[in-house]
């Protein structure tokens, strides 16, 4: 299965990232992985939103991505 289309994104969310676990979530603000550990967060403030789960990437720290 392939990350979320961003057709399927909340018309707020501005991100899409991929964790650790596999997890797909929407952001409205850019998130940030803190030191240690295996999830993206997002700002405080910000709205996240669960979007889909597939197996994870090795490249997890690399999904980050602006909507187009």
């Amino acid at each position: 299965m392939a990350k979320p289309s961003w057709v399927d994104a909340p018309a707020w969310a501005k991100w899409l990232s991929q964790d650790s676990d596999g997890e797909w979530f929407w952001h409205s603000e850019k998130p940030t992985i803190p030191d240690g550990k295996k999830a993206w967060v997002p700002q405080v403030g910000a709205f996240s939103q669960w979007a889909r789960k597939t197996p994870t990437s090795d490249d997890w720290m690399l999904s980050l991505e602006a909507r187009p």
